[in-house]
């Protein structure tokens, strides 16, 4: 997010997709197998009674941490998308030769 110039529309486009794509694989891809295999867990650890409560998904200790940091990520993308008007269309202009 430093290290990419704001007031280039194709670099903010490009920012926006290629995070997108990383919340998609990890967040969605990552997070569903973990949940899927705590689910499991909880429910199948003892045939008597289940442990949902505290080993079952969002019963973890960092859960709100998670949760705070996916709030921070879609607020980047936001950020991101709130630039895009003030940005400049810089395709197919004169390249300067150094």
């Amino acid at each position: 997010w430093f290290s990419f110039d704001r007031t280039d529309e194709y670099q903010l486009c490009n920012f926006i997709l290629e995070f997108k794509a990383l919340m998609f694989i990890s967040i969605g891809f990552v997070c569903l197998a973990i949940g899927a295999v705590q689910s499991h867990l909880c429910l199948t650890l003892s045939p008597h009674e289940h442990y949902c409560r505290s080993i079952g998904p969002g019963a973890s200790p960092t859960f709100y941490w998670e949760i705070s940091w996916f709030v921070v990520q879609a607020a980047n993308v936001w950020v991101a998308f709130l630039y895009l008007p003030f940005s400049n269309n810089r395709a197919g202009g004169v390249v300067p030769r150094s």
